[in-house]
């Protein structure tokens, strides 16, 4: 029986328990947890946190101020509360006594959640430097709560940032694919150059040794020179085998993704990748082919047709017209016609000059007795 009352009463002291969690487990809790948010929360719509600095180049032992600014993300946020620790540098103190505590001198958290007014709130709290140079890393958490009383809607989010203090401080990136540039996502501030990193960051693919601000861009649909940008100024695409060099390709030649040029174009409007004049576009000719690739044969137009080559073989006379001069002296009348010998016009003027020969011979000429008048 006494087991049954314990029992029962143990039941009891459980459940008021329960409850007393229950009702805070839709804030950020009223005296904080010294815990990352993720151990209880969702990141899925977290606020956005932003920091600013009264001084983020500190000198050796100075107190700067830190002003922590949340913006609620999920629908029906009402409040909100944060945590803040370094990485075993410097001190926290606290300036807003009402909201926040010190739970370490490295880590600083909510003592109470802050209303969200407008979907906004601000936290404010002060860091001491260390008394010799080096970087600290801060690490900020934040929850946003609503008020229906279960935490699974409860909503987190984290950031991080580093700050030097009594030197010139210069980030170094790690170079795991060793082509001497650093991975751009994973700098690291520091003092001193660190082992196994380097100043030269850019690398945007730090596992391949083809890709860094050095390569040259190629028609790969990679960003192999990290400029932000894939395949510029190359003409990139999907292109056709041109054979003959025309700048048309193949519609029957397989499908690949390049450049235009060296053996491949962006068109596969080529009807005969095998002959460089025959191309849309070509000028069409009389030769039984389709130099246009318009579909159809020598469809020239009339006055465009062009005149037959003369024929040059030998057992062919010239067939070239007379050609007239104008010989008339100036103020005087035409006075002779210049032919040139041909094979249909040229008969007639050697028989007068065969009939001239004849005459002189029979003594008809100037000398003769006969007088032609």
């Amino acid at each position: 029986m006494a087991v049954e009352t314990l029992t029962k009463s143990g039941l009891a002291k459980s459940v008021a328990f329960v409850v007393s969690l229950w009702s805070f487990g839709a804030e950020a809790r009223p005296n904080g947890e010294p815990q990352a948010c993720a151990n209880c929360h969702y990141e899925k719509l977290g606020p956005t946190i932003d920091v600013t600095m009264s001084n983020r180049d500190p000198q050796l032992g100075e107190t700067i101020n830190l002003k922590v600014s949340l913006s609620a993300n999920a629908p029906g946020a009402l409040r909100t509360g944060l945590m803040v620790s370094t990485d075993s540098s410097g001190e926290f103190s606290v300036v807003e006594a009402d909201y926040m505590r010190l739970n370490t001198p490295t880590q600083i958290l909510h003592s109470q959640p802050k209303n969200l007014v407008g979907g906004k709130a601000d936290f404010e709290l002060a860091w001491k430097a260390p008394a010799s140079p080096g970087v600290a890393k801060f690490t900020v958490w934040s929850i946003t709560g609503n008020s229906n009383g279960t935490d699974a809607d409860d909503n987190h989010a984290t950031t991080s940032f580093q700050l030097a203090f009594g030197c010139a401080a210069k980030n170094f990136y790690p170079d795991a694919d060793k082509d001497g540039y650093g991975n751009l996502n994973r700098p690291t501030l520091a003092c001193t150059q660190p082992a196994n990193m380097i100043p030269e960051g850019g690398d945007c693919d730090d596992q391949n040794v083809m890709i860094s601000p050095a390569n040259t861009e190629i028609c790969n649909i990679v960003d192999d020179n990290c400029d932000g940008t894939i395949d510029e100024n190359l003409g990139c695409g999907l292109v056709y085998i041109d054979a003959d060099g025309d700048g048309y390709g193949s519609p029957s030649s397989a499908l690949s993704y390049g450049a235009s040029g060296s053996g491949f174009s962006l068109n596969n409007k080529d009807c005969n990748d095998m002959d460089p004049g025959v191309f849309p576009g070509a000028p069409e000719q009389l030769n039984g082919r389709d130099d246009d690739c318009n579909g159809q044969v020598d469809d020239v137009a009339v006055g465009a047709v062009p005149e037959p080559m003369p024929s040059t073989s030998p057992s062919t006379a010239p067939t070239t017209a007379p050609i007239v001069r104008d010989r008339t002296p100036a103020g005087g009348t035409n006075c002779a016609l210049e032919w040139r010998r041909n094979s249909g016009d040229s008969s007639w003027v050697f028989g007068l000059l065969a009939a001239a020969a004849l005459v002189r011979r029979r003594g008809y000429g100037p000398t003769s007795r006969h007088s032609w008048r």
